[in-house]
């Protein structure tokens, strides 16, 4: 490297590290959901413009960008509308006296008055909005309710929480709005009759992002600039900072031109759509430019930190299945593929079973009581998860299941597997 360039490098690498790093920190615009925000948003404004109480839930998988949702939407409207924000979750407020304490603290009421009142939850909330009415500061201010982990609230003794919060959004005169947020979709059953009789059945669904064009499209965004984006002096620079520039998109451009690293951002993004989970394995590869090893970016550097810091432990767990679990373990996979991930059970796994083992001659076809264990095995594992509260009335063959597990994952252990036998092999590769 000539001296006048690595001058320049000097100076632009450590600027130019400051600025990529700012980029993949800084929230961008929810993408794909604008439907979702305009109904949660226009919600939320009946309550706290128009004082028309409701209650809503916002439901979808992990990652799908719930939080970001509801924290970008409180976000715009507080900085117009006067309200509080009361902010509730399962795994904190374990139980009712705990939600109590956070919604005393969050209003600002005094702790007498909830000694003073009944002792119950219903009657301590009710003396709390009695004093928000009374008082001339907060009278007609509005009360907006988040509780994440929504579906954590329904084991709550009575679902007295619930309940209260509920017919508040329904009978005081305080605007309350209630936005329960879960993971849970079939949550609505796990409601008593009174709770569900006093919710507004607003639901709003977010699933995360299936194209994986938009994730090659959010890499391209953390790793180019523009000029104006880095703040440098020219002053202190032998040559235009045009050139590092150049030199950097270059390099950029090789790098999203090899296939080796589109092959590892889809294995990252088959197994985990979480976009935040993206956004820190991108920092920790920006963290990597420096002066001394790397002052571009490389596929072997995209590469190396994707592969330390992202492991597949759904994988792993395949790989030390035995034989029996992962013949399971394909027809499952040939089932969801076949019926666009619909939920299946025990039944339908096992006549696949019985069909391969029917026609494959090396392999010897293994007592129904034998699968039942081993399918039993799967579910502790978490590698299938039930699709509901598994009824009483309802034989243990039929309880519906998903299958947690993508094609690739199964294609990969299966490539890996220790000595596994071909017809194996040929049968999960196959088209059935």
């Amino acid at each position: 490297m000539d001296e006048p360039f690595s001058g320049h490098a000097t100076v632009m690498v450590p600027l130019l590290r400051r600025c990529l790093k700012s980029k993949i920190r800084n929230s961008s615009e929810l993408e794909g959901c604008s439907a979702q925000r305009t109904q949660l948003t226009n919600l939320i404004t009946r309550v706290v413009q128009f004082g028309e109480s409701d209650s809503a839930l916002i439901c979808g998988p992990p990652g799908s960008g719930k939080t970001k949702l509801v924290s970008t939407v409180l976000k715009e409207l507080q900085g117009k509308h006067d309200f509080f924000l009361v902010k509730l979750n399962g795994l904190i407020h374990t139980d009712d006296n705990l939600a109590l304490k956070e919604i005393v603290q969050t209003l600002n009421a005094d702790e007498s008055i909830v000694e003073e009142a009944s002792g119950s939850f219903a009657g301590n909330l009710t003396a709390i909005l009695e004093t928000l009415i009374n008082d001339s500061s907060t009278v007609d201010r509005p009360i907006v309710f988040i509780l994440e982990e929504f579906q954590l609230f329904c084991s709550h003794r009575k679902q007295t929480l619930l309940y209260t919060l509920m017919d508040a959004s329904q009978s005081t005169k305080v605007p309350v709005c209630v936005i329960g947020v879960t993971s849970c979709f079939e949550v609505t059953q796990l409601l008593e009759k009174r709770v569900k009789s006093r919710f507004s059945h607003n639901q709003i669904f977010l699933y995360p992002p299936n194209d994986f064009n938009s994730r090659l499209e959010l890499f391209k965004h953390f790793v180019t600039f523009k000029d104006e984006d880095v703040d440098v002096d020219v002053d202190d620079l032998s040559i235009s900072p045009g050139v590092y520039s150049f030199l950097w998109h270059e390099e950029v451009q090789k790098v999203i031109d090899n296939p080796k690293v589109i092959e590892v951002l889809k294995r990252q993004f088959g197994v985990d759509k979480n976009e935040q989970t993206f956004r820190n394995t991108m920092l920790m590869v920006i963290s990597e430019i420096d002066l001394e090893r790397n002052q571009f970016l490389s596929a072997d550097l995209i590469i190396r930190i994707f592969n330390d810091t992202f492991r597949d432990f759904t994988v792993f767990a395949l790989r030390g299945l035995s034989v029996l679990e992962l013949c399971l373990v394909i027809a499952m996979n040939h089932q969801t593929n076949q019926y666009d991930d619909e939920p299946f059970n025990f039944g339908m796994v096992y006549r696949r079973y019985q069909k391969f083992t029917n026609e494959c001659s090396v392999l010897v076809q293994s007592s129904r009581a034998v699968l039942l264990k081993a399918f039993q095995k799967l579910i502790n594992l978490e590698l299938i998860s039930p699709v509901n509260i598994h009824s009483k009335e309802v034989l243990k063959d039929f309880n519906l299941y998903r299958f947690n597990v993508t094609n690739e994952q199964v294609q990969e252990a299966v490539k890996n597997f220790p000595d596994l036998m071909p017809a194996i092999k040929e049968w999960a590769t196959s088209v059935c």
